[in-house]
């Protein structure tokens, strides 16, 4: 072996330091892998599928849709006078599109764990996060169904279609409808229409996961907006959350220091939601306009950490619509200055 030198050495010890700190900097870098157990399937399908023609009925409305109608391209609307008359466009999917929102998001767009609450969100909060799903800058941490069908529906939307959705919604008071459980065991759980559905006949332990399902299945499949869902998180998460929320963690901001005291916009949204959107943030799949902050507030976030934070911001009483516009009016007049 030719001896090249003390400098040369020296160089090529510092160049191999550096790319072992390049490669210990790339790896430490890299996001977790998203838990399986936030981006629930559909499960297993019923081989004796009902005829499209059968008859369908909730109790207590005097609706009536056949099982055929349950196919996405319009909105299963059990209790037409309870909500604002919605465009034509939240009931019934655009001529290029084969969903309606309101059959995903529900007449009122109170959502389900799969999809977002759109209730007394800003109107250009969701065109623009809309139009994050058609130009790919919203994107899941791995690929999720939900999502697809997201994409394929703001492709298909046409401008004025998702400005008069967006109005709509926008004008319809947040509600809230998943109760929010510490437990160590739970009935055991299997993935079904991108929740979960439960077997009260056998418990397992929860470990770290949010697992989030409706109390009814029947109610759920008709797609009742009066649905209750409970979600169990492992015990403690929502006191480690609030501290979280107060607090910040990891160093990083804590929540009320931008969704304020009544946490506006996110309070009583579904804990699995919520948690997927961290995960998502974590990851750097969802790029929208305005997702660097919480892209920086979720790079350090651990999966414990987020199942905290996801429990208890759910567990807290749905914002106002007039806590959102005096937030919106607060942070315009801060602008300002």
């Amino acid at each position: 072996m030719q001896y090249d030198g003390g400098e040369a050495s020296a160089r090529r010890v510092a160049r191999n330091g550096l790319l072992v700190l390049f490669a210990t900097v790339t790896v430490a870098a890299a996001p977790p892998a998203a838990p399986d157990w936030a981006f629930p399937g559909t499960g297993p399908t019923d081989t004796k599928k009902p005829e499209a023609s059968a008859v369908v009925r909730l109790a207590g409305s005097s609706v009536v849709f056949q099982r055929g109608d349950f196919n996405g391209a319009q909105a299963i609307d059990w209790f037409p006078g309870s909500h604002p008359l919605a465009p034509q466009i939240v009931m019934h999917a655009g001529p290029n599109g084969r969903f309606a929102c309101g059959y995903c998001h529900l007449p009122d767009g109170r959502g389900r764990p799969e999809n977002a609450r759109l209730q007394g969100l800003p109107v250009e909060y969701i065109v623009e996060q809309v139009e994050a799903f058609a130009n790919g800058t919203r994107r899941s941490a791995v690929p999720y169904m939900p999502t697809q069908y997201m994409t394929e529906v703001a492709h298909a939307l046409a401008p004025e279609d998702l400005k008069a959705a967006a109005d709509y919604f926008s004008r319809i008071e947040p509600q809230s409808f998943t109760q929010v459980v510490e437990a160590a065991t739970i009935p055991a759980p299997s993935a079904w229409h991108f929740v979960y559905r439960f077997d009260r006949a056998r418990r397992e332990r929860l470990g770290l996961r949010i697992i989030e399902g409706p109390v009814d299945r029947e109610q759920f499949e008709l797609r009742n907006p009066a649905t209750r869902y409970i979600a169990y998180v492992p015990k403690g998460a929502i006191a480690r959350g609030r501290a979280i929320a107060e607090h910040g963690a990891a160093g990083g901001p804590a929540c009320k220091s931008c969704h304020g005291q009544t946490l506006v916009g996110i309070a009583g949204t579904s804990p699995s939601f919520l948690a997927r959107q961290l995960m998502n943030f974590r990851s750097q799949k969802r790029n929208d306009p305005g997702a660097a902050p919480m892209q920086a507030v979720a790079a350090p976030l651990t999966d414990s950490q987020i199942i905290d934070v996801a429990a208890f911001v759910a567990s807290r009483r749905p914002w106002t619509r007039a806590e959102m516009e005096k937030s919106m009016n607060t942070d315009s007049a801060g602008s300002k200055q």
